[in-house]
């Protein structure tokens, strides 16, 4: 995530950044019952990332 680009003149709301770590807590939760153990460390990361943008 910290890797995207957004674009000039995009920024994210909070509404946006919990949204996003609502889709991101259901990638998780699939990629775990799937045993896709990258796939669930991505999202987490992402997820680490999206916090600290809020603090």
């Amino acid at each position: 995530m910290p890797n995207l680009q957004s674009g000039t003149g995009v920024t994210l709301e909070y509404g946006d950044v919990d949204r996003l770590v609502t889709w991101l807590l259901v990638v998780a939760y699939a990629a775990e019952s799937l045993n896709e153990w990258g796939l669930l460390e991505d999202t987490a990361d992402g997820i680490f990332y999206l916090d600290l943008w809020t603090s």
